[in-house]
């Protein structure tokens, strides 16, 4: 199961996709209480207990993926306590991935919540922190249509061109327009969906059975969406039940 506060985990279920393709897949986006990163950490962690509550229960997964980095950062460990029997991981900034390769001028892009509760951020020296305030909203509400968003993408980013080395894609959404971000900046870019899957195919049983994917929206009103999203980010059309 992956789970995430839109469609921006659809990014890293098709990432895990890739390594374990036989695999019966569960995606929930918690469009209904979606954003999360204006919320408090009370708030934050209601919404994605009570959510995962609900569908770890009626499906009861293997392993649980949270695709959000604010929802990592607020309440991974409480995730892992309430479903100790099943696999938990969660995405932080690849914040170290880009320092092993020498970087040292570092931008890090993330959501407002996952700035002020990360402690794993907070641990972290010599970067720069920046907020593209509503970017994560505006990417769950126009994916299909990209002009608005490279707009505003280009608006809010380029102040930073050429005075990083490396930038970060502290939120699930953005790693979708990781190309478009690394043009503007003009430097690197560094997410955690790769490491996340290639954690998961050493550490997860692999089934051999064929592979099925599941699209969940907690308002049925995105259902839709959600499934467009999916097929655009693949670049193929698929088998949804």
């Amino acid at each position: 199961m992956v789970f995430d506060s839109g469609i921006g985990g659809l990014g890293t279920l098709c990432e895990i996709e890739k390594s374990l393709p036989n695999e019966e897949f569960v995606f929930v986006a918690d469009f209904q209480n979606s954003p999360y990163g204006n919320k408090t950490k009370k708030q934050i962690k209601d919404c994605v207990l009570t959510v995962l509550k609900k569908y770890v229960k009626k499906f009861e997964p293997k392993c649980l993926v949270v695709a959000c980095n604010t929802a990592t950062a607020v309440c991974i460990d409480e995730i892992r306590k309430t479903f100790d029997g099943v696999f938990c991981v969660g995405c932080e900034p690849a914040v170290k991935v880009a320092q092993k390769e020498g970087k040292t001028r570092i931008l890090v892009l993330c959501t407002k919540a996952t700035r002020k509760y990360s402690a794993y951020l907070k641990k972290q020296k010599n970067i720069v922190v920046f907020c593209p305030q509503k970017l994560a909203t505006l990417i769950d509400n126009n994916f299909l249509c990209e002009e608005t968003i490279i707009v505003y993408l280009n608006k809010c980013l380029k102040k930073f061109y050429k005075k990083f080395d490396a930038v970060i894609l502290g939120c699930t959404h953005y790693v979708l327009f990781k190309k478009e971000i690394e043009k503007i900046v003009g430097c690197k870019t560094y997410e955690g969906n790769s490491g996340i899957s290639k954690h998961i195919s050493k550490n997860v049983a692999h089934s051999k059975t064929k592979g099925k994917v599941h699209l969940i929206s907690t308002t049925t009103k995105k259902e839709q969406f959600l499934i467009d999203c999916h097929q655009k980010i693949k670049g193929e059309k698929i088998c949804v039940e």
